[in-house]
């Protein structure tokens, strides 16, 4: 999953050259250039994309799920404190990550007087590199420390979230931009580690046949949160200034730690899943 995560980070640094192109051929040429990409990937997808194998049938249930069976899988997930916690505290750090996306080039482009091309690849760079490493080295060491202690993925969530809160919170304290790239790195490599654990935490709480339906929950939260990310940081910008808004950003991060330290105090060792244990 660290890895396969990798992948949104090198899209989003390469997409800041969109703002190269439409400063240069104009903003209409930019989706043109993107968005051929995109329906140059989906023909490839479609030529190469194959059937897996059959599943192995399953000895512990029939092969076929009645609605009533999909049912209890969303309704499991809904009842599960901790995912409900997990998924609370996901929205939070993706309603950060696009808050940052939609706002930090534009901050950088009037405070700083930089070209919008210029301010949108050190935005996007500096963020997106760190998080490339955190994730990576963040998704192998949560891995191995989970083998040996089950609420591993837990703390890497609530630290990252937590180590990350006081970054973002600085990130308009810089009078110059270069001496504002620490902060971006250490932030986005806050980020990088708490994605991956944040995709993967509540996999310990949930029986293997329901984990889609709890990353679909955590999905659905993360969206509408994420979906409101631009218009509140907008609306504090106008009340107050851009840099307060961004500053911001680190409360939302201080309270998705918090809500996974109490899942971790309170609801995670009953709903803990052993994988050689049977739970219904």
């Amino acid at each position: 999953m660290a890895l396969h995560q990798t992948a949104l980070y090198v899209g989003i640094v390469a997409s800041s050259f969109a703002a190269t192109v439409g400063q240069r051929y104009g903003w209409r040429n930019a989706f043109f250039v993107f968005g051929s990409g995109g329906i140059l990937m989906a023909g490839v997808l479609f030529a190469r994309l194959r059937d897996t194998p059959a599943p192995m049938p399953r000895h512990d249930r029939p092969a076929g799920r009645t609605g009533a069976e999909r049912r209890g899988g969303a309704a499991l997930c809904v009842r599960q404190r901790t995912v409900l916690l997990l998924s609370v505290a996901f929205a939070g750090q993706v309603f950060v990550n696009v808050g940052y996306l939609a706002w930090m080039p534009t901050f950088l482009h009037k405070r700083y007087d930089l070209p919008l091309d210029w301010a949108s690849f050190l935005a996007l760079f500096c963020h997106h590199a760190a998080a490339f490493v955190g994730v990576t080295a963040g998704g192998w060491l949560s891995d191995r420390l989970a083998r040996r202690q089950r609420t591993a993925r837990m703390h890497f969530e609530y630290l990252g979230l937590l180590l990350g809160a006081p970054f973002i919170w600085w990130m308009d304290r810089p009078a110059r931009p270069p001496s504002a790239v620490s902060p971006w790195l250490d932030s986005g490599c806050s980020a990088g580690s708490t994605i991956r654990t944040c995709s993967a935490a509540p996999f310990d709480v949930i029986a293997p046949r329901y984990r889609s339906s709890a990353v679909g929950l955590m999905l659905s939260c993360a969206f509408v949160m994420g979906a409101s990310a631009s218009t509140i940081l907008a609306w504090i910008a106008e009340q107050l200034d851009m840099a307060t808004a961004i500053s911001s950003m680190g409360a939302v991060y201080v309270v998705a730690g918090l809500l996974v330290l109490l899942a971790l105090a309170t609801t995670f060792g009953r709903d803990y899943y052993a994988e050689d244990e049977e739970k219904p």
